[in-house]
């Protein structure tokens, strides 16, 4: 390449891409973070976002653990229909086509506020730059089978066009994963949902048992 030739970018913006994986809760934009930090109500720090080696953990579930629990009790449904919009505008300029995102199932009426908020945020990126998306319903496997199974259970009568998935996140040894072979069912065969649990990526049994228990 020439001196006088534009320097190319490392990612092509022309070529069609889809995002299959987001905790969106977690998605904020630097500015929307910082915005966090001044006005405390996160407990990560500016060092966070100002240097890069802050943002290595030794382990994925180290990082997972951390940045969940200092962002959790900070995200108001307002604050998701914009990290939503924002996100998936963001992306949508880099080539996103296709956006597939996750919200973790808790109380039902704090849960049903966020997705309508998430939805919002879906709503509005697709006006301003045409993306798609769709959300997957989580559950933390750290609180149990049983909170699984009643998340399972809540989405058969709930509704909403934008949810195709149900899933599972948190620390994959903190059980079995045949263990949520009743909420994987109900999932599947009663809402009418996809099967997106994560698995293996801190545990590779996890990988063998969801063949095992996979509907």
């Amino acid at each position: 390449m020439s001196p006088k030739s534009e320097k190319s970018h490392l990612v092509s913006y022309t070529l069609p891409k889809a995002d299959m994986h987001t905790h969106i809760s977690l998605a904020l934009s630097p500015e929307q973070l910082l915005k966090k930090i001044q006005l405390n109500r996160t407990t990560l720090d500016l060092d966070f976002l100002l240097h890069k080696p802050r943002r290595y953990y030794s382990n994925l579930w180290s990082f997972h653990a951390e940045t969940y629990e200092k962002l959790r009790g900070s995200v108001e449904a307002y604050e998701l229909a914009i990290v939503t919009q924002t996100y998936l505008e963001r992306i949508a300029k880099e080539g996103a086509i296709y956006a597939e995102i996750s919200n973790s199932f808790r109380d039902p009426a704090v849960f049903e506020m966020q997705m309508d908020a998430v939805v919002e945020g879906i709503k509005a990126a697709k006006e301003n730059t045409g993306i798609e998306a769709r959300i997957v319903v989580t559950s933390l496997r750290d609180y149990g089978s049983s909170k699984a199974e009643k998340a399972a259970k809540h989405l058969v009568g709930y509704k909403n066009p934008y949810v195709t998935g149900f899933g599972l996140v948190g620390y994959e040894r903190a059980d079995s994963l045949q263990e949520y072979k009743t909420a994987l069912n109900i999932a599947w065969h009663e809402a009418g949902l996809g099967i997106a649990p994560h698995v293996a990526e801190q545990d590779i049994v996890n990988a063998i048992d969801f063949f095992k228990c996979y509907p």
